[in-house]
């Protein structure tokens, strides 16, 4: 049996002990450990081969007998050192923190403070181990992961979410909210309770819900634009989403799904006229060098969920939920507070410093133009209900 295959029957065995407590969340942890080492040994390790070998020659290769023996006990000392197992404290976990943004986001910052509140109120107990730039795989891998229990913590945007809890897409449709304080009443009320719950049921706990901020479009210039009727002709890149292209087209704007990596050689080369995202992405992106003008219509609001595996948390004492609940909603605290600085600076600096001209259309004009798109949606009727009952 390979180093893989003993590796994810730790996992299962680790998931069958969930009740155990800490015991079972190292073991799970050094498991997966494991698979990484397994796949470095498939890749030609010596040792491996070796004590292969010595299986086929009668057991005659002694030196080999003694380099596989201490492989064996190196790869377990090393399983057990990473995966955050203490012999002298049964309690003591080391969580693993993902997440696909630079250590200088808000999601960073944000998980950072999660670091710190949890280690600080444990006692050390808890250890967060924090990585960025999509180190542990890309967003959809990161939820996968979480469902298998290979994955601890991520922070995962609804779009991708909506993958594994279709009515996590009720956010995508146009105009739902007013502001950022209504995007939050829903998140920590009744329409985040019923996500949770429907993420909870596919093995993936939420810890907190974080903004990624209100979504706007820029444009190159080449037609004025003063009132919603001017957006007529315009090719604006959007994401691969049917509501979105759907909330477009009533505006007289041509849609163009793409990939985020083309888009700014697609605006300099014309190919479409503008996009459509949050401040602090237009700023990253260097939007600005290809577009001159954001029109601010805040047309919809981008969520993500601080998510934990399902099996790490029900593994977790009374007392350590506490904590880790305590630590995410600092952070949460911490992540609405940076995104929405980071928004109105990045507006600002695109205004006063990049040169880009603000243009503010009528959001109401806007609402009454796409409001068909809400029929075309009756699955999420409900939930928009909530939402509405949550305006003040």
């Amino acid at each position: 049996m390979t180093a893989r295959q003993n590796a994810k029957r730790s996992i299962l065995r680790g998931k069958t002990q969930a009740g155990a407590g800490p015991d079972a969340t190292s073991g799970r942890i050094a498991a997966r450990r494991a698979i990484v080492q397994g796949n470095v040994l498939k890749k030609g390790g010596d040792c491996f081969h070796d004590r292969t070998t010595l299986a086929n020659t009668g057991g005659k290769n002694t030196m080999c007998s003694r380099l596989s023996v201490l492989c064996f006990l190196f790869l377990a000392l090393t399983a057990f050192s990473l995966g955050g197992a203490s012999l002298a404290s049964a309690g003591a976990i080391t969580i693993n923190a993902a997440h696909a943004d630079s250590e200088n986001s808000v999601f960073h910052k944000a998980m950072q403070k999660f670091q710190e509140v949890a280690e600080a109120k444990s006692g050390g107990e808890i250890t967060v181990r924090i990585y960025p730039n999509g180190q542990l795989g890309s967003l959809r891998e990161m939820v996968e992961g979480a469902q298998m229990g290979t994955v601890d913590v991520a922070a995962v945007a609804s779009s991708v979410l909506a993958n594994f809890c279709p009515e996590v897409g009720v956010y995508d449709l146009p105009f739902l909210l007013d502001d950022y304080q209504h995007a939050y009443r829903t998140l920590d009320g009744d329409v985040g309770a019923r996500l949770n719950g429907e993420l909870a049921a596919g093995g993936v706990h939420v810890l907190g819900w974080w903004p990624l901020g209100f979504r706007n479009m820029t444009t190159n210039g080449k037609q004025p634009i003063k009132t919603v009727d001017d957006l007529k002709g315009l090719r604006i890149r959007t994401m691969a989403s049917q509501i979105y292209q759907e909330m477009l087209r009533p505006l007289g704007i041509d849609p163009v799904p793409m990939g985020w990596g083309e888009v700014f050689t697609a605006l300099q080369q014309g190919v479409v006229d503008g996009q459509e995202n949050p401040y602090i992405n237009i700023l990253d992106a260097n939007i600005y060098e290809v577009n001159d003008t954001i029109v601010v219509t805040e047309h919809t609001f981008s969520p993500a969920a601080l998510i934990m595996s399902g099996q790490l948390w029900d593994s977790l004492s009374d007392a350590q939920k506490a904590i880790v609940t305590e630590a995410a909603q600092a952070a949460t605290e911490t992540a609405r507070q940076e995104c929405e600085k980071r928004n109105a600076d990045a507006r600002k600096t695109l205004e006063t410093e990049k040169g880009m001209k603000i243009v503010t259309l009528d959001k109401a004009a806007l609402r009454e133009k796409t409001k068909g798109v809400y029929a075309n949606h009756p699955e999420f009727a409900d939930l928009v209900k909530m939402v509405d009952g949550s305006r003040k």
